[in-house]
């Protein structure tokens, strides 16, 4: 969904949006700061009454109100889901692809459901403390009831600033507990790991796997890696965009974005193999080029479908579970393959700062928790090393003297 112009709210100018129902809302500031507002079922009519409006502005008449106008004492009667359609269709712009598909399906699916109906005068923190507990109790993921407390929140704090609400009642609201991931071991063993390897190098998505395994690399970011990314003399990949699957105007649609935190966005170093493979890999870019014709397409991906284009997500999985079967290993995501990634370099010594900063990770202690399990050789090396360091107990003193100390403390009591 997109909107027409930047929002303007200085006296006497109007604005309109498209609000997710799919109907306008058109806004006018009145000289004395408050605004009025009204629905339409098309961006014209809500035009035309601005016009009027200003026309009547400027005329020092009377401003008339249209049915479905909120004057300005009763804005605080408005529904939480009619100012949440106002507000998104004000921020939306300034959202990525991603994160704009998100807020609107957590505003259409989740909030105006179950609570869009409140007015804004009757919300208070209760409204909201039984409202995760309820999503809770659906099987809701702990971590995106949090996600849509931060979207209410955000958006019931713009209300307090346009003093529509004196405070934000959803601002001390109890969250539930986030609790800490479980995290089972390697999902696979390094021997299936080269299995994995070796057999997918015999399909089509061989290299994508290989530098997933090589790299630990999210499916989106390797689906938008280009070319330039690329540097062959420093041999390094530059992660700086993903790909995602996102719904504009009601259709799914792979859309590229930058990484979303400034972690995501860095130089992976590889080695010479690695190279090797891009090379091959390239040569194969070339000959499916040759073979789609004019169907072909040109993003200068490195892992492109057979036209040129972002791969497809469903046909990638398909492909990939069938790489699985052959591979004779377990049916494991192909996120789990980041996590393998992580697992060889923290059991061959890597420290868990470099690895951090590879996987993308925005803090070290993200790695540690996530597979602090993952330690082993190092645990190993840290015991051996304090041995080293510490001398054995029989160079202190002998078992003798253990005894003889051990007589002298019994015969003092």
């Amino acid at each position: 969904m997109k909107r027409s112009g930047k929002p303007h709210r200085g006296r006497g100018e109007g604005t309109i949006y498209r609000m997710t129902s799919g109907r306008w809302r058109a806004m006018l500031s009145l000289p004395n700061g408050k605004r009025i507002s009204a629905v339409f079922d098309s961006k014209t009519a809500g035009q035309n009454w601005l016009i009027e409006q200003k026309f009547a502005l400027l005329s020092q008449s009377k401003l008339s109100k249209p049915e479905g106008a909120i004057e300005p004492d009763d804005e605080t009667h408005q529904t939480l889901g009619d100012y949440l359609s106002t507000w998104f269709g004000v921020h939306q712009s300034g959202l990525k692809a991603t994160t704009r598909s998100d807020y609107q399906r957590i505003i259409e699916k989740h909030i105006c459901p179950a609570i869009g109906e409140l007015t804004l005068s009757t919300l208070r923190r209760s409204v909201f403390d039984q409202f995760y507990a309820r999503l809770i109790e659906q099987g809701m993921g702990r971590t995106y009831v949090i996600y849509i407390h931060r979207v209410l929140r955000k958006a019931l704090e713009d209300a307090v600033d346009d003093r529509l609400l004196a405070y934000n009642p959803a601002e001390k609201a109890k969250l539930p507990r986030v609790e800490r991931r479980k995290h089972r071991r390697s999902p696979l063993t390094l021997e299936e790991t080269r299995r994995l390897v070796e057999t997918a190098m015999q399909t089509p998505i061989g290299s994508l796997v290989y530098t997933a395994v090589k790299t630990g690399m999210r499916q989106g970011e390797l689906f938008a890696l280009q070319w330039d990314d690329i540097d062959w003399q420093q041999r390094q990949i530059h992660v700086r965009r993903n790909v995602q699957r996102v719904k504009e105007n009601g259709r799914p649609t792979l859309v590229f974005s930058s990484p979303k935190s400034e972690s995501g966005n860095r130089l992976i170093s590889v080695g010479e193999g690695t190279m090797q493979m891009l090379q091959r890999q390239m040569e194969v870019v070339s000959m499916q080029r040759a073979a789609a014709g004019d169907r072909w397409q040109e993003f200068q991906l490195v892992f492109p479908s057979t036209v040129g284009t972002p791969r497809n997500p469903s046909n990638f999985l398909k492909a990939y579970r069938a790489v699985l079967k052959a591979a004779n290993v377990p049916q494991i995501t192909f996120h789990d393959l980041r996590h393998m990634a992580a697992s060889i370099m923290l059991n061959n010594g890597v420290p868990a700062l470099v690895v951090s900063y590879i996987l993308g990770h925005a803090q070290p202690s993200t790695t540690i928790n996530m597979y602090g399990h993952e330690f082993s050789v190092q645990e190993i090396q840290a015991a051996e090393m304090m041995d080293q360091v510490i001398p054995q107990p029989e160079q202190f003193y002998s078992i003798g003297a253990i005894l003889v100390n051990a007589m002298i403390e019994i015969e003092a009591e």
